[in-house]
């Protein structure tokens, strides 16, 4: 067969690329019977040459740990596919495992703890802390960390120092369910990171000093807000943070964002639905608003905008298919009687902005748009001269805009 003589380093490459479990399939396709897993199996069975090349290779079978579709095998094949890996790197992936998958996730970390370079599971069934106890140990491999409850106002782990203040190759941590140390020396070499437990913001601030390595932070009700105030202000300036992911207290988001320097075109998706600003916080943020918005438009050239604008909230964000990174999306609420300062600040903002220079499409989102137009509103739509393409759902929203004065 023409397959088998291929070039040994050719096929092996092949193989590589067929074991990567965290590319998505495409439409249609079983996930069991099309999974990197079955793939690599169903190889090894091809020819001697195949399976020698295959079985001699415990770096792909590292990379083939996905608990989705061991959970739907026996347990022998599971300690199998385990025993094919040798002392390779693993690669451990899991989203909707059954219970007799998360007992062999158990035994991984116990028995392989210091093997495994990447984990990226999702726990349905909640476990006795000694369970966790292998995340108090040194792990000189780990490189990324996911490790989540579908349920995440639970709390797992046992009480102690994460991974024993030792993991030195780690770069993106994401555990909304795991407390850690603000502390930790593997802080300083991490570069994306999620922070859903309440810390004291000037406590998380210091913190953030020395991750200097740091690309990416996603801050979910994070911020401890009765310990957000600081006597002195303290300036980070984080020249590698290209995006923002940040839900809290608008006073503590606030008071984070006056904070922060980040790298020019630097994202920001923020969202501040579950309480009300205030008029002074309001001001704050606008402030906060312009600079993100300037430095965000530095570096990238906004095509296409959605725009909601309601009696109590206001929403921006564009709608580029881009890197995840590139985002910038805004949303929050106030009180009714700030509508109108809403719109003088924050559409003056646009208007002033180099964006009426680039944009070519603006979508009214139907579901946010106000019942009548104001001055700001006509005088942004005047200045956008650039736009080609008006996007609305609702003869509603048409209407509306059909009733700006001309002359105006």
């Amino acid at each position: 067969m023409a397959k088998v003589d291929l070039d040994e380093d050719i096929l092996w490459r092949i193989f590589v690329m067929n074991a990567d479990i965290y590319a998505p399939l495409e439409g249609g396709q079983d996930p069991v019977s099309s999974s990197p897993l079955t793939i690599a199996r169903r190889s090894s069975q091809v020819c001697q040459s195949w399976r020698r090349l295959l079985l001699g290779s415990p770096s792909i079978w590292g990379r083939l740990i996905h608990l989705d579709h061991l959970g739907q095998s026996s347990n022998l094949w599971k300690h199998e596919v385990l025993r094919r890996t040798g002392n390779a790197p693993l690669y451990i992936r899991g989203v909707s495992i059954r219970r007799n998958a998360e007992l062999f996730f158990f035994h991984i970390i116990d028995v392989e703890w210091t093997r495994i370079r990447r984990i990226d599971v999702k726990i349905k069934n909640e476990w006795h802390a000694e369970a966790w106890r292998p995340l108090l140990r040194p792990n000189p491999m780990l490189e990324t960390f996911y490790l989540r409850y579908f349920d995440s106002s639970v709390s797992l782990g046992p009480e102690g120092n994460l991974f024993s203040d030792s993991a030195p190759f780690l770069r993106e941590f994401s555990s909304p369910s795991i407390r850690f140390s603000l502390d930790a020396p593997w802080l300083s070499q991490i570069q994306h990171i999620t922070i859903s437990h309440k810390y004291p913001l000037s406590e998380l601030l210091l913190a953030m000093k020395s991750m200097e390595c740091l690309v990416h932070i996603s801050i979910q009700d994070g911020f401890n807000v009765n310990s957000s105030q600081t006597t002195e202000p303290l300036s980070l300036s984080l020249p590698r943070l290209l995006y923002i992911n940040l839900r809290g207290h608008p006073s503590a988001c606030c008071r984070f964002l006056e904070c922060i320097t980040p790298a020019p075109g630097c994202g920001l998706r923020l969202a501040l639905w579950e309480l009300i600003i205030s008029t002074d916080e309001l001001r704050k943020f606008h402030k906060i608003f312009d600079r993100f918005l300037l430095n965000y438009i530095a570096l990238y050239t906004p095509k296409c905008y959605q725009l909601g604008i309601q009696s109590n909230f206001f929403t921006l964000n564009n709608l580029v298919e881009a890197s995840p990174l590139s985002i910038f999306d805004i949303g929050f609420c106030y009180n009714p009687d700030l509508s109108n300062l809403v719109e003088n600040l924050f559409l003056s903002s646009l208007r002033e902005s180099p964006i009426t220079h680039s944009l070519k499409t603006l979508k009214l989102s139907e579901a946010y748009f106000k019942e009548s137009y104001s001055d700001d509103f006509v005088e942004l739509s005047q200045s956008l001269s650039s736009v080609d393409t008006l996007q609305v759902s609702t003869m509603r929203t048409l209407d509306l805009l059909r009733q700006i004065p001309s002359g105006k």
